[in-house]
């Protein structure tokens, strides 16, 4: 019977750390009604201080990589007092926004190890997370993009090295020799290319 009641009670705490009212209320953050954190927007970059108004770090969610490379996939980087970012995967249950004020509360505080628990700021947390770097995120999306920009380069360089040319008409050439041609066929809404 003890092993129920304990088992119940288990399950009703975990529902509840994961079922916390997370809400942004004049420039506050609160969790279960209780302000933890100060949050202040400029652009798409937030502010998060303490209580007090001291600025901890800002967040901002982008997809936009260091090399200037903008990808489909999204994340939170945040930028310590210290420069130092962090960049952190998008946690799944984060609810709909015009802005990205809710989901970076969210993330802030649902997170694992969340930077904003409902207990209230640990400062001494925040400047142990922003000691290192960590912008695994993005160098990976450049260095796919990279790849994929070297296999781009090697391939034009292949077709000029074989003056490789594609006419107006579909006749494909190789150092003026025809090798072939390509032709377009439009079926309802696809295009697709053949190459014979």
């Amino acid at each position: 019977m003890k092993i129920k009641l304990v088992l119940v009670a288990t399950m009703f705490a975990s529902v509840s750390v994961f079922s916390q009212e997370v809400k942004v209320k004049k420039g506050e953050i609160q969790i279960d009604g209780k302000s933890v954190a100060k949050i202040d927007k400029e652009k798409n970059n937030y502010t998060i201080s303490d209580l007090s108004g001291k600025a901890l770090f800002t967040a901002t969610i982008t997809n936009e990589t260091p090399l200037k490379n903008t990808v489909s996939k999204y994340w939170m980087q945040l930028t310590g007092s210290n420069g130092v970012v962090k960049e952190l995967e998008l946690i799944d249950k984060t609810s709909f926004s015009f802005g990205f004020e809710k989901p970076i509360t969210q993330n802030l505080t649902k997170s694992e190890n969340p930077l904003l628990p409902a207990s209230g700021i640990d400062e001494n947390k925040i400047n142990s997370f922003f000691q290192t770097e960590d912008r695994s995120i993005s160098k990976s999306e450049d260095n796919r993009i990279e790849e994929y920009k070297e296999i781009n380069r090697s391939e034009d360089a292949l077709a000029a090295d074989n003056k490789i040319l594609i006419s107006n008409v579909g006749i494909i050439s190789a150092n003026n020799e025809k090798i072939g041609y390509i032709v377009r066929k439009v079926t309802g809404k696809d295009m697709v290319q053949q190459f014979l």
